[in-house]
């Protein structure tokens, strides 16, 4: 005889269902961003092609040196949380604890991403093009760039702290005893 069964929560149901429909929607579209960027952008041609004087600062040419493994990454942090999506709801622990590390790994990579921003938006203020200009010119482009750059800077670290708070307290409720609960297999 089996013991009482749990019931199961709306709470995970709604949860588990509109991350399987983000992160499976962002898988199809990392696999499709991967099969472009393989085999139809040579980018190692456009790498070699690129003069070495160029004057690209040093985070874009990080980033231009290592796209692959941005969009791999994506793909692969995206498959994942699709697993442990469809395991969220058939409430397999294994998912729940892989879920709740997914959105933690989230939380942390958009303020790093703030961060990265940062410091990309200083480097475009110095790009070697804007002395090239007059500078009457400059002066008007660098203050309509500030306040580009203020409004981008803004956004940016409000929707971090937004989706870190809904991440967050996803992760914090998926770990509290009564959720929790729903996760033990009866003996």
């Amino acid at each position: 005889m089996d013991g009482p069964t749990i019931p199961r929560s709306t709470f995970v149901t709604v949860v588990g269902w509109l991350f399987v429909a983000f992160s499976g929607v962002g898988t199809l579209v990392g696999v499709l961003q991967n099969l472009m960027l393989h085999l139809l952008f040579p980018l190692a041609q456009m790498r070699q092609d690129l003069p070495a004087d160029a004057g690209l600062p040093p985070s874009f040419q990080f980033l231009l040196g290592h796209v692959e493994w941005f969009f791999a990454l994506a793909l692969a942090n995206n498959a994942a949380m699709l697993v442990a999506s469809i395991g969220l709801l058939r409430r397999r622990n294994w998912a729940r604890l892989l879920f709740v590390g997914l959105l933690v790994l989230g939380i942390a990579s958009s303020v790093a991403g703030v961060a990265v921003q940062q410091a990309f938006m200083a480097e475009m203020m110095a790009m070697p093009g804007m002395h090239d200009l007059p500078a009457e010119a400059r002066a008007d482009m660098q203050a309509q760039m500030q306040g580009m750059l203020i409004f981008m800077r803004v956004f940016g670290i409000g929707l971090t702290v937004v989706m870190a708070a809904v991440l967050g307290w996803i992760a914090w409720k998926l770990c509290t005893p009564p959720i929790a609960a729903e996760f033990r297999r009866p003996r």
